[in-house]
C-alpha cells in the first residue's frame, strides 16, 4: 500500500478534516498538524491497539533552558507504548522533543510547549511506526506549515457527475405566455331596478286586493243570506257555504277560499259542518256559539245521506257512531253533550275510508 492510500485509509478512521493533513510540496513528505496526531492517540487503530502516554510526572526533563550548543535549549523525553485489546505490550518508544533559538524562529516565547509538543508526535507517529513511512508533524520544522508549500488533501474525492449533452448545451429561456385578458364586470342594467320596482308594485298590489277580498267576504257575511241571493245561500241563519259567498260577492271560488282561510286565521270567520254542508259565519254568532239542536239536525242528516249514498248501511253508520262518541244513536251522544261538529266530520271519514276498502282502495 503505497502513501497516498495508506493516508486516506486512515483519513477515513480517524475522521481527519481538510486542516488536519497535506502534502509538503517541496520535501513531498506527507505532514500531520498536532491537532491531528492527538487524535490518533486517543482513537484506537484499525486493529484496535491503544496507544499510551506518558503522563506529566513521567516527563523526563534533560533541560529547562539551560545553555547548550545551540544556546538556551530545552530538551523534554517519555516513553509510549502501543498495547492490544489484552493489554498486551506491541512496541514501545522513547521519544525526545527539543526547542532552542535555532530551530525555532515564530515560537522562541514559549519553547517548553514546543518541546512537549515535539515529545509527543515524534513519540506516537514512532509507535505506530508512521515514521518509517516519511510521515512528519507539522511542528517538526516550521517550513512544514508554510502555505506556499502545502498541497491540500482531499479527505473524499467525490467525482463529479457526468455532464449530459442535453445539459452542456445553453438553455434558453422559455417565452413568456400571454395571459388573457382580465374580462370586465358587465355594467348593471337598468332593467333590474325596473323589474324590482314592478315586483314591488305588483305585491303591493296583491297584498290590496286579498284585502279587498275580505272585505267583501265579511261585508256578505255581516248582511246575511236574508238580505243578499237568498237562493244561493246554504246552511242556518247568518252563514253562507262558499258558493254563497262567491256568487254574493263576485269572486272567484278560490279568492273565496283564500280570504276564508285568512279569516279563520284571524279569529273573525268561523266554519261550521262538513263537507257539502260546510258553512261560513261571522265569529261571535248566535249560531256558532253554540251546537244548536237545529244545526245538529242539519248536520247529521247531511252526514248520513252522504254515506248512505256511498253504500253505507244505517248499521254501519250506527257502529261508526258508536265508535266515536261511545253512544248507540248520535241524538243520544247529542243530549249527551258528546256530539261535537269535529266527532260528526270523523264519522264521516271513517265511513267514507270503509266505502273506498270495498272498492279495492283506501281514500285518505
Amino acid at each position: 500500500m503505497d502513501n497516498n492510500t495508506l493516508f486516506r485509509e486512515l483519513a477515513k478512521h480517524y475522521k481527519f478534516t481538510e486542516g488536519d493533513w497535506w502534502q509538503h510540496r517541496q520535501s513531498g513528505n506527507w505532514i500531520l498538524s498536532h491537532s491531528a496526531v492527538l487524535k490518533m492517540s486517543c482513537v484506537p487503530t484499525p486493529e484496535g491497539n491503544t496507544i499510551v502516554l506518558p503522563n506529566m510526572g513521567e516527563y523526563n526533563w534533560l533541560k529547562k533552558g539551560e545553555e547548550g550548543v545551540f544556546g538556551r535549549e530545552v530538551v523534554v523525553g517519555g516513553t509510549f507504548r502501543l498495547i492490544d485489546k489484552d493489554r498486551n505490550v506491541i512496541r514501545t518508544v522513547v521519544a525526545w522533543g527539543e526547542a532552542n533559538p535555532q530551530n525555532l524562529s515564530k515560537s522562541v516565547s514559549y519553547p517548553n510547549i514546543m518541546a512537549v509538543k515535539r515529545m509527543i508526535d515524534r513519540g506516537v507517529l514512532g509507535v505506530l511506526a508512521f515514521n518509517q513511512l516519511n510521515i512528519c508533524s507539522a511542528v517538526e520544522a516550521e517550513t512544514f506549515s508554510d502555505p506556499k508549500q502545502k498541497v491540500q488533501a482531499q479527505v473524499q474525492a467525490q467525482p463529479k457527475p457526468a455532464v449530459t449533452q442535453q445539459e452542456a448545451q445553453p438553455q434558453k429561456a422559455p417565452r413568456p405566455v400571454p395571459q388573457p385578458p382580465k374580462p370586465k364586470a358587465p355594467p348593471m342594467p337598468r332593467v333590474v331596478q325596473a323589474e324590482k320596482k314592478t315586483l314591488e308594485v305588483s305585491a303591493a298590489d296583491e297584498t290590496a286586493g286579498a284585502d279587498s277580498n275580505k272585505k267583501k267576504v265579511l261585508e256578505v257575511l255581516a248582511a246575511g243570506p236574508e238580505d243578499v241571493f237568498r237562493d244561493y245561500t246554504r246552511g242556518h241563519a247568518d252563514k253562507l257555504s262558499r258558493n254563497g259567498i262567491s256568487n254574493c260577492t263576485g269572486l272567484e271560488r278560490s279568492d273565496v277560499a283564500k280570504a276564508l282561510k285568512e279569516l279563520m286565521d284571524e279569529g273573525l270567520v268561523i266554519k261550521d259542518g262538513i263537507r257539502r254542508g260546510t258553512t261560513y259565519g261571522l265569529a261571535g254568532s248566535a249560531s256558532t256559539i253554540s251546537f244548536t239542536h237545529e244545526h245538529f239536525n242539519d248536520l247529521w242528516r247531511d252526514t248520513v245521506n252522504s254515506l248512505t249514498r256511498m253504500g253505507l248501511e244505517y248499521t254501519r253508520v250506527g257502529q261508526l257512531t258508536r265508535e266515536v262518541t261511545g253512544h248507540d244513536t248520535a241524538v243520544a251522544a247529542f243530549n249527551a253533550g258528546d256530539l261535537s261538529v269535529d266527532k260528526i266530520e270523523r264519522i264521516y271519514l271513517l265511513g267514507q275510508n270503509w266505502a273506498a276498502s270495498k272498492l279495492g282502495g283506501v281514500q285518505v
